[in-house]
């Protein structure tokens, strides 16, 4: 817990983690319905701390705008 940060309504909806590069956002969403970026990545079959099958990698707050559709849908599916 010293590592990530989760967010959660009922179960949890994503996990933050802040490394020297960037921030990771591992999403609560099925990977299979979401479409693989430059900032999106399929995360199911690989381990990490934390919750969520969607890493988001995010190095500006430009990029945050960009994912935010994402954000809200793990929101609203979970």
């Amino acid at each position: 817990m010293k590592l990530y940060l989760a967010i959660k309504k009922a179960r949890n909806i994503v996990c933050v983690e802040v490394n020297q590069k960037r921030v990771i956002l591992h999403l609560s969403l099925d990977a299979s319905t979401v479409e693989e970026t430059e900032l999106v990545r399929d995360f199911s079959n690989k381990g990490h701390w934390g919750t969520g099958d969607v890493e988001v990698g995010l190095r500006s707050l430009k990029e945050l705008e960009e994912v935010k559709p994402l954000l809200e849908r793990a929101y609203m599916e979970n």
